[in-house]
């Protein structure tokens, strides 16, 4: 009969058996088939994990690409117009990099010729405009090339 006691060997206390599952009330009672097995945790199926994983690092190197030329497609089109714009060597240009505002100074600009169309290249530095000081980021370019462009700048 459940909860009686029982003499513990080598002892002389006597104590209930232990029990991991309570009891069920009198009134619950199961018969045979009518508990059911919990099926396994629901998760995604494999192929949409894969396509999931896909678009992710599709998206991150779509990012990676744009923002990696950042500084070189803010940069390019103020020397470009300073340069159609004719500005002698050693101007300085205002300019907002990834950074923060910079000042680019156009240096030597030389000219090649790729079949018949001119090509101008012109050396750029970046300065911080409260210090003055050289910006020495790997990320800028130091040459910007300006198609149909014959300006030379020594």
């Amino acid at each position: 009969m459940p909860g009686q006691l029982v003499p513990v060997p080598g002892g002389n206390v006597p104590v209930r058996p232990a029990r991991f599952i309570p009891e069920l009330p009198a009134d619950i009672p199961i018969m045979p088939g009518q508990v059911q097995a919990a099926g396994p945790a629901r998760r995604l199926p494999v192929g949409l994990i894969l396509v999931l994983a896909i678009v992710t690092l599709g998206a991150l190197e779509w990012f990676h690409i744009r923002y990696s030329d950042y500084d070189k497609n803010q940069i390019d089109p103020v020397v470009t117009r300073a340069m159609v714009s004719h500005v002698p060597k050693g101007t300085r240009l205002p300019v907002m990099l990834r950074g923060g505002p910079r000042i680019l100074q156009i240096g030597n600009a030389d000219v090649q010729y790729q079949g018949q169309i001119p090509t101008t290249c012109v050396q750029v530095k970046v300065f911080y405009p409260s210090t003055e000081a050289e910006d020495v980021k790997v990320d800028y370019p130091n040459l910007t090339c300006i198609e149909g462009l014959r300006y030379p700048i020594h």
